[in-house]
């Protein structure tokens, strides 16, 4: 059984706990200033997914920053540091108490360090889906499994349901996702596949058809 698209994005978001505690600038520091990083875009490209128990490497690295956004690279690899996947992630530090993006603060820069960057396809955060979805698929209310610490739905569930209305058998290569709007506990949550060069698009939308979050697989 090999490692889930959400399960990997689960191991790149760990990661990027992890290394925030150990530059001192995890959690409880931004705690202290009322703040937290929002992933708002993945871009992945993936080799080959491991076998479930395989042992793997998480690493992560900031590899630059503007303004508000704070851009990371991810990798997963084996213990002969061959790639399994690679990966970019697009954060946005936000203000909590009024729900807007905040300047990254040159402290917080310094402490994270500039990393290389990766040799990968520069691609738009922004993702354009042709149509209005060729099927939609049974509408669902978000429940409490679904939700992070924030009590909105984890950036991981997303890719996990949307992977959920690929065809039986299809090979992930490419995973883009862009997430627009938070889904809450209760929220309604409509589903629409539509087929893109060389794989599937699926927008998570709103009862309303704003879309939560677009997920392109190929």
């Amino acid at each position: 059984m090999l490692l889930t698209p959400g399960a990997l994005i689960d191991y790149f978001q760990d990661c990027s706990t992890l290394h925030a505690h150990d530059c001192g600038v995890g959690v409880p520091y931004l705690k202290t200033l009322g703040q937290a990083w929002v992933t708002i875009s993945w871009q992945i490209q993936i080799s080959r997914m491991p076998q479930i128990s395989d042992p793997v490497r998480t690493k992560t690295w900031a590899y630059s920053f503007k303004s508000f956004f704070g851009n990371r690279h991810y990798t997963l690899e084996d213990p002969a540091g061959e790639e399994y996947a690679r990966a970019i992630g697009i954060w946005v530090l936000m203000d909590m108490v009024n729900g807007k993006p905040v300047k990254v603060p040159d402290e917080m820069i310094n402490a994270y360090g500039i990393g290389p960057q990766l040799d990968m396809e520069q691609v738009s955060r922004k993702i354009r889906l042709p149509g209005e979805g060729e099927r939609s698929e049974e509408p669902f209310h978000v429940g409490r499994q679904l939700l992070d610490s924030n009590h909105h739905v984890n950036n991981a569930q997303y890719i996990s349901l949307a992977a959920d209305y690929l065809p039986e058998g299809f090979t992930i290569h490419r995973i883009r996702a862009e997430y627009r709007m938070q889904a809450k506990l209760g929220d309604m949550i409509c589903p629409a596949i539509v087929p893109v060069e060389n794989g599937y698009g699926v927008s998570l939308r709103s009862a309303e058809g704003s879309p939560y979050a677009v997920v392109v697989f190929g």
